[in-house]
């Protein structure tokens, strides 16, 4: 297994790889130098042929832009993707299987409550370069499963990039003030990394068949709600600043019945519980 990506959710997916696979998954990892997609190449691609390995799973969980990336920013983000993987996919006598992170939250940003995965309504650049990196595996290999992640929080590496949940809990351990760009009542479909590797890990060693899942609980929670979770597991006051911004005040939801197959959701006072006591605080 390939994975490409070090921040919350490729981090993760590695980890358990290694943890519960180690004799039926070889695991590697990389960080990505966005300014060179040669140099990725080049690992890769030596990494794939001196295994020796038939077929290989590529895990595509890094991303350089956020919501707010301009156009030129995704399109630079999507062309240094495109180059790495379609080089993977050209390399004779390997038959590449790839599952790619994509983002539920950008692709459905305006669509309230979603009910089916066709439902798609965005006006960023972010969401429609997204959906540009799904359509090139599903059309391109032969075996793509592709993962739309609601709001991911969870554990991971230093200095990686994270979410609203994770930032409120070390606010709240740090006494600091967290800005945030949406109202009380905003709800949300919040996620923790764990339970999505372990799901894309289980379909990798599964071999389950192509196509595109929704990674959500189904459960909705207002950002007062979770305020007062952070608050309750660290047994600290948290600070919040609502900063007013357009469009990020959207609910954004899920059906239950549109998740996942065998993809199985952690509560939110149990993840926040399981960040809090990685972080050194819980209670």
């Amino acid at each position: 297994m390939l994975v490409v990506g070090r921040g919350l959710i490729g981090f993760e997916i590695a980890f358990q790889a290694k943890v519960f696979c180690s004799r039926t998954i070889s695991v590697a990892t990389t960080n990505t130098d966005w300014n060179n997609p040669a140099e990725l190449k080049h690992t890769l691609s030596c990494l794939v042929e001196h295994g020796g390995y038939s077929t290989v799973d590529l895990v595509w969980a890094a991303g350089k832009g956020g919501f707010s990336a301009s156009d030129a920013e995704m399109e630079n983000e999507y062309n240094y993707y495109k180059d790495v993987v379609v080089s993977l996919l050209e390399l004779p006598d390997v038959e590449l299987r790839v599952s790619l992170i994509s983002s539920a939250g950008g692709i459905y940003e305006h669509s309230g409550f979603v009910s089916a995965l066709g439902q798609i309504n965005y006006d960023r650049p972010y969401a429609r370069w997204k959906l540009e990196q799904e359509r090139l595996v599903l059309e391109r290999s032969a075996v793509a499963r592709v993962y739309r992640a609601a709001s991911v929080y969870g554990l991971g590496l230093r200095g990686s990039r994270v979410g609203l949940i994770n930032r409120m809990v070390m606010s709240a351990i740090a006494g600091s003030t967290v800005e945030i760009y949406a109202l009380q009542n905003t709800l949300r479909d919040y996620i923790f990394n764990g339970d999505i590797a372990r799901h894309v890990v289980g379909d990798i060693v599964a071999n389950t068949q192509s196509g595109v899942q929704l990674l959500a609980s189904g459960r909705p929670t207002s950002i007062d709600t979770l305020k007062n979770i952070v608050s309750k597991v660290t047994n600290r006051r948290l600070k919040l600043v609502y900063v007013p911004s357009a469009g990020n005040d959207k609910d954004i939801l899920f059906a239950p019945q549109l998740t996942a197959l065998r993809y199985q959701a952690t509560s939110l006072e149990e993840g926040v519980r399981l960040l809090a006591a990685n972080i050194g605080v819980a209670h």
